[in-house]
């Protein structure tokens, strides 16, 4: 494609016509470009001056192809920026952001080696321009860790990564603030020099008007609109003053009178008085534009960025990505082996504290029953006593009832037990008389309520602690039919009497002898796994994002595919690193139930894990906080795990909720888990396969939504 001329006829590296850019939508819309139109020659330096917030940034970054124009043209080095084969955003143009932008964990050598990857630099040539540039700028020792340069070093080492695979186009944002004078003129001559050979063009933002002197041309902006460009000495002396800053001042006055005259002009129409004078206009030199009296309304629909395919991940970026996350991880590896040992510290938790039998629960006992005389072989009382489980109850012995219920109702014990006086006697005369009934019934046993209290062994208990209670209640149930069946043994009653007409014959699944940590440790495997990568990738974007890195990324020619692919194959292997442990301590320190596959458990858990990664990859894609981000996975994680059948079965939800838990990535996976471990289930059932096929759904989902919130923070 042949390039455009400029007025002189000089062929342009950069053009933009006409461009227009909005933040924000419908009345909110904030004009930020308003009909920029540029020409940049090959070769050649342009400064881009003007006030923060004007639209310099802005109109750089359009200029990468990082952000959509609304209306307008824009022609770098031929193409439009973000076209198919055209290396703009790539390894065809150095960029150096506002921030420093530099990964803090690295070293200086490793933070160059890595940029060379993204730009496909080999060997050879990479160690060249290190050098080269260490000499020119003064950086200190290549292996010193770049968070503990100074800012202005950071600059310079930024500074470097933009020159160092010398493009033909390089875009500097502000490349010489923070820098000593000496070192801002170095760079000047360089830059100067480099233009100078006909193969780089620069276009640079500046707050130091007068050092943009030196450049071959300067645009001067103001609001979003382009005020000016030429030559800084044409510009001097067309205005007749002496500074560059002057220009800019007079310019900027112009355009303020413009627009209180168009205020008013407005104001007179809308009256109905009589119609505006005509405006005058500072006549500009050839070359300049004029948009200031340009109207121009925000666009109904607005124009986002393209969401297509970008094609297959280039090997070199996603070799670069993942190096940078790994290395990052090993450079805190007091972080990283908490990271590792972090689930089976809590699953060890989990086993030791969570779901196995209670035990010492303080019991007061009243027995009134002491030393009576009865004619049976033992004392009632007493033998139910001694059939209670002490490794279950703690049992205190009082002789005042008042007592023992006072420190139930001081939340001392969780209860009291009250075993009347003559309870042996008249149980067995009530036992007798029940039996008399049965077999006759004219017969009136008279049973009055203060018989049958006599009769009973009193219980009060505290149920605040459902869990507590049960066991409590399950202890004493069992001490009772113990106490029953050396009743009948006593009295000869026959053998078939103690059969229970109610009898579990054959367990189909799992063991009698299980607790409830045995079986719910399969449920806790998941939502840790989860839980721990969604928090640890949060905000693993925001922070890049914020550091700049995200940015002079995605000028290395980098997609939102390669990001997202490389982010998770970088926590894969974080993830495996704890899995495996994991799976080491449940089968040989705490030995739990596994009947089933171990390694398509295994699997199935990493897809979990791997749901947990994108789900908080997605979230750092979206929001712009830390610790927004992990307010609302928490907010998030901790519904899913309840109704996702983690801590209770979902069968206790009502049923419409049921469906929506199960559509959730938790709910059936953690199903499909506890059925491989404690059925035995493999691959040939179905809520195995579902519990697979659910959980996939969510990864691809999350990593397409991942890629679309990259797209729409550029």
């Amino acid at each position: 494609m042949d390039a455009s001329l400029d007025s002189d006829g000089y062929a342009l590296a950069a053009q933009t016509r006409d461009v227009h850019k909005f933040y924000g939508t419908g009345k909110n819309a904030s004009h930020v470009l308003r009909g920029v139109s540029i020409d940049v020659p090959y070769g050649s330096i342009y400064g881009l001056l003007g006030a923060s917030g004007c639209g310099k940034t802005t109109l750089l970054r359009c200029m990468l192809g990082r952000l959509p124009i609304h209306s307008g043209c824009i022609t770098i080095l031929g193409k439009s920026p973000g076209a198919k084969k055209h290396s703009i955003p790539g390894k065809n143009v150095g960029y150096m952001p506002q921030e420093t932008a530099v990964i803090n964990e690295f070293t200086i050598m490793e933070l160059f080696y890595y940029f060379a990857l993204l730009y496909h630099m080999n060997l050879a040539y990479t160690r060249k321009r290190i050098e080269m540039l260490k000499a020119f700028l003064g950086l200190p020792s290549l292996t010193r860790k770049c968070g503990l340069l100074s800012d202005g070093q950071k600059r310079r080492v930024s500074f470097a990564l933009g020159l160092l695979h010398e493009p033909p186009l390089l875009i500097l944002d502000e490349p010489t603030i923070g820098l000593d004078p000496l070192l801002r003129a170095k760079i000047w001559r360089h830059l100067l020099e480099i233009a100078a050979s006909g193969e780089t063009t620069i276009i640079l933002t500046t707050h130091y008007i007068e050092e943009a002197r030196q450049a071959h041309t300067v645009g001067l902006m103001r609001t979003g609109r382009l005020l000016a460009q030429s030559k800084p000495n044409d510009l001097i002396r067309a205005f007749n003053v002496t500074t560059l800053e002057d220009v800019f001042l007079k310019l900027a006055e112009e355009e303020e009178i413009s627009r209180q005259k168009k205020r008013a002009s407005k104001s007179v129409v809308a009256t109905g008085y009589a119609s505006p004078e005509p405006q005058e206009h500072t006549p500009l030199l050839p070359g300049t534009f004029d948009h200031i009296d340009d109207p121009y309304d925000p666009p109904s629909i607005l124009q986002f960025p393209k969401l297509g395919l970008p094609g297959l991940p280039k090997a070199y970026n996603m070799l670069a990505l993942m190096w940078k996350q790994l290395l990052k991880f090993f450079r805190h590896p007091i972080m990283l082996f908490i990271l590792i040992i972090s689930p089976m510290v809590q699953m060890s938790v989990c086993c030791f504290g969570y779901g196995r039998a209670l035990e010492d629960l303080k019991i007061y006992v009243t027995n009134y029953e002491t030393d009576e005389a009865v004619d049976f072989p033992f004392l009632l009382g007493e033998r139910f006593i001694s059939y209670i489980s002490e490794d279950t109850l703690d049992l205190k012995f009082t002789n005042e009832s008042d007592e023992g219920l006072t420190e139930v109702e001081d939340g001392k014990a969780y209860g009291h037990v009250v075993i009347p006086p003559r309870f042996t006697e008249n149980f067995l005369d009530w036992g007798v008389r029940v039996c008399e009934k049965i077999m006759n019934q004219s017969v009136d046993v008279n049973l009055t309520k203060e018989f049958l209290n006599s009769a009973t062994i009193q219980v009060a208990l505290d149920v605040s602690n459902q869990q507590i209670y049960h066991t409590i209640n399950r202890t004493l149930s069992s001490a009772f039919q113990a106490l029953l069946r050396d009743i009948l043994n006593v009295t000869g009653a026959p053998d078939y009497l103690d059969h229970p007409l109610l009898n579990v014959s054959r367990y189909v699944f799992g063991r009698k002898d299980l607790e409830f940590a045995d079986t719910v440790y399969t449920a806790m495997l998941g939502a840790i796994v989860i839980g721990l990568s969604m928090t640890l990738t949060a905000t693993q974007l925001i922070v890049e994002r914020k550091d700049g890195i995200t940015e002079r990324t995605w000028a290395a020619g980098v997609n939102a595919t390669e990001m997202v692919l490389s982010q998770m194959l970088a926590f894969l292997l974080l993830l495996l690193s704890q899995i495996t442990p994991l799976f080491f301590l449940i089968t040989y320190a705490f030995d739990l139930p596994r009947e089933g596959n171990l390694f398509i458990a295994y699997l199935l858990i990493l897809c979990e894990g791997m749901v947990g990664i994108a789900f908080g990859l997605m979230l750092s894609a979206f929001l712009d906080s830390e610790v927004f981000a992990l307010q609302v996975a928490f907010g998030i994680y901790i519904p899913v795990v309840i109704v996702g059948g983690v801590l209770w079965p979902i069968q206790s939800i009502p049923r419409w909720m049921q469906y929506v838990s199960k559509v959730f990535p938790v709910a059936v996976p953690t199903e499909a888990i506890s059925s491989i471990l404690l059925r035995g289930w493999g691959l040939h059932n179905d809520d195995v396969w579902l519990g697979f096929i659910i959980s996939l759904s969510w990864l691809v989902c999350l990593m397409i939504m991942t890629c679309v919130g990259i797209h729409l923070k550029k």
